[in-house]
């Protein structure tokens, strides 16, 4: 008859034995150990139309300008700018590393649209450490 350690742990339990204490095994250390908690940052969109020149005439152009609050993450490595279109799917819109930049104009606007925004900041692994508000600008 063979026996396994399984088997002898059960049978000491069942005539009154102690079964040996199990071991914590403590899990390994994050390597970000800081908490994920969202660092807020208020973003602020509105349109202008602003005179640009093209080939020598004077037009004026729509435009949706953006401004964010900076982000304080000691470990900061990116702002990303996401733009909705009515009801388009989201996409990347723009993107920097300058933590200092804080400022975005959109020449992309076209009459009779709505635009939607939101800016997250991202740590050196693409985590998203901050995130905005959501701002709508219609046209």
């Amino acid at each position: 008859m063979r026996r396994t350690l399984a088997g002898l742990v059960l049978g000491a339990i069942a005539i009154g034995g102690v079964a040996p204490a199990a071991q914590a095994i403590e899990p390994e250390p994050s390597p970000n150990p800081e908490p994920i908690v969202l660092e807020r940052i208020e973003l602020q969109c509105r349109k202008a139309v602003v005179k640009v020149t093209i080939a020598d005439q004077e037009r004026d152009k729509l435009v949706i300008g953006c401004r964010w609050s900076q982000s304080q993450r000691r470990n900061f490595a990116g702002y990303k700018v996401y733009r909705k279109v009515d009801d388009q799917a989201r996409h990347l819109w723009f993107a920097t590393r300058n933590r200092e930049r804080t400022k975005a104009i959109d020449w992309r606007v076209q009459r009779d649209h709505t635009y939607t925004y939101r800016l997250v900041v991202v740590n050196p692994d693409g985590r998203i450490i901050g995130i905005s508000n959501k701002v709508s600008v219609s046209t």
